[in-house]
């Protein structure tokens, strides 16, 4: 397999990949994926004021993930923010609501109760979570791309496992489906990915100063995402 022949199959793989998390994004109603509402809430949090939540009452308006740093909730926050709008429709959530016992009990929900609201043309916190979740789906891109170097890196010149891994990466299915929802685990995988293409790098002697820099770097963000990663180091 030639140079260009990989990158084109690399382009198709990404093509297909993001029409699928598409796919599951539009048809996955809101919260249905785990801990959304609690992501959404902490970068809606984030996006309204401003800054992080300073007190225990701001931490339990931006739901349980403001434990977290806050580095994909800011990133949701800034592209997204924009979109939310204090005006109709608004999510309803069911402890807003003296409705909320019957909402949980005709709609099988505890937090959020889908309805038409949340269907097309969307508009207010509706849109500013969808944009949130093609965010996620950017992120997962991303994870593809670096699968891809990685095991360019790891078998250098050999256009055809690069390819593979990329597309056993794209097409898992829960992949797709945490792309296509508001998460920071496609984030996270995409800047461990980076850690671990220059660690790789670095083991194979070469040590010039910038892979160092490089992995320090992407430590660093990736603990900006989740606490897991201090234990990175621990990996070489």
């Amino acid at each position: 397999m030639t140079r260009h022949q990989a990158y084109a199959r690399l382009g198709l793989i990404m093509a297909l990949y993001v029409a699928l998390a598409v796919l599951y994004s539009l048809s996955l109603p809101l919260h249905k994926a785990a801990d959304e509402i609690a992501h959404f809430r902490y970068a809606r949090f984030i996006a309204q004021h401003g800054r992080l939540p300073l007190t225990q009452a701001e931490r339990e308006q931006a739901d349980y993930k403001a434990n977290q740093p806050p580095l994909y909730h800011a990133l949701v926050a800034a592209l997204t923010g924009w979109s939310d709008s204090p005006d109709p429709p608004q999510l309803k959530f069911v402890w807003e609501s003296p409705r909320a016992d019957l909402a949980e009990i005709l709609l099988d929900t505890t937090r959020l109760a889908n309805t038409i609201d949340e269907t097309w043309p969307y508009r207010g916190a509706v849109l500013m979570w969808h944009l949130g979740r093609a965010v996620t789906i950017l992120c997962g891109l991303g994870v593809i791309a670096v699968t891809f170097l990685t095991a360019l890196e790891l078998f250098p010149g050999r256009y055809r496992p690069a390819v593979i891994s990329a597309a056993l990466i794209a097409f898992v299915p829960a992949f797709i489906f945490y792309s296509a929802a508001l998460s920071y685990e496609p984030l996270f995988a995409f800047i461990i990915g980076l850690y671990f293409l220059f660690l790789i790098r670095v083991v194979k002697g070469d040590t010039r100063p910038r892979n160092f820099v490089a992995l320090g770097l992407f430590l660093g963000l990736a603990v900006m995402v989740k606490y897991a990663a201090v234990i990175l180091p621990l990996e070489v």
